[in-house]
């Protein structure tokens, strides 16, 4: 047994025997040091696991650098224009980004403040190598709550951030009309699944979320529908489609990613937020072969 297969067994045993996935996945991602972000070696690009937009060359960055120049150009009031770039990896896109702002748009270039939230200290070090011909030009955080509300004028940018996050896992019991909150169990041999009789600690959060929007009449009012109210009879989701889901059948529930979301909207005083990402919409969610 691995020592992080080690942590995870005893994370399960302090749990009383089942781990919600999400902590599962969490663990295994990003414990320091152990998870599989945190290894030294390269986990995208030709000596890595996948590719990305940023691992096959520069010109993703130099499209959103064009991109930038023209969120500023539309906001010539703003006086402190900033980037935050949530989730770096290596810092290979935001020196992309900054050394084709120096052709692009010099002036911009000059006066742009580029913040990185990152909460890993070794990724932290790892971009600060990267970006060594900008030293002065880049700071950083651990995350974006650190950021004051209505605080961000420009761009939060994030990569292949959400699909990475934790997500919840979800069984569909046809014949007691509810879904199940998967776990991780550990028998004398392996992992297995097992039910959660306890809401994840990311389902509390979203909870929490929607009391803290709803109290502060936020000025984003519209973003309140994407912020469901999580239970596990419906998941919100039509009754038309729960009778004809299978027994069984398992989603993801990618809850970070809509805290993460709301939060984003909550720093942002004027400008830009956008994500690239993959992943499933609804309809594709719940095809026959999904099952």
């Amino acid at each position: 047994m691995t020592k992080l297969e080690s942590i995870i067994k005893d994370e399960i045993r302090k749990t009383g025997g089942v781990l919600p996935f999400c902590k599962f996945m969490e663990i295994a991602l990003f414990w320091k040091d152990l998870g599989y972000y945190e290894q030294d070696r390269p986990v995208t690009g030709k000596n890595g696991d996948y590719y990305t937009s940023v691992s096959t060359g520069f010109t993703f960055g130099w499209i959103l650098a064009y991109l930038i120049s023209e969120i500023h150009k539309a906001e010539p009031g703003l006086c402190n224009f900033s980037v935050i770039e949530v989730g770096a990896h290596n810092g290979q896109l935001a020196k992309d980004i900054l050394s084709a702002l120096r052709q692009i748009d010099p002036e911009l270039s000059e006066r742009i403040r580029y913040v990185i939230a990152e909460p890993s200290d070794k990724r932290k070090k790892l971009q600060q190598a990267v970006l060594s011909d900008f030293s002065g030009k880049v700071n950083w955080l651990k995350n974006i709550e650190e950021c004051k509300d209505d605080s961000i004028s420009g761009l939060i940018l994030s990569n292949e951030l959400l699909d990475s996050m934790p997500v919840c896992r979800m069984t569909w019991n046809k014949k007691h009309k509810k879904w199940v909150h998967q776990g991780v169990s550990f028998n004398s041999k392996s992992f297995v699944w097992n039910v959660c009789q306890e809401d994840c600690q990311l389902i509390e959060n979203l909870r929490s979320l929607r009391l803290s929007w709803d109290s502060n009449n936020h000025a984003n009012q519209d973003f309140s529908q994407w912020l469901p109210d999580i239970n596990c009879k419906s998941l919100g989701l039509p009754e038309s489609l729960l009778e004809v889901l299978v027994d069984g059948f398992v989603i993801d529930l990618n809850l970070s990613s809509i805290i993460w979301w709301a939060t984003a909207c909550k720093k942002l005083h004027k400008g830009a937020i956008i994500t690239f990402d993959y992943g499933y919409n609804n309809i594709e969610m719940f095809r026959a072969e999904m099952a």
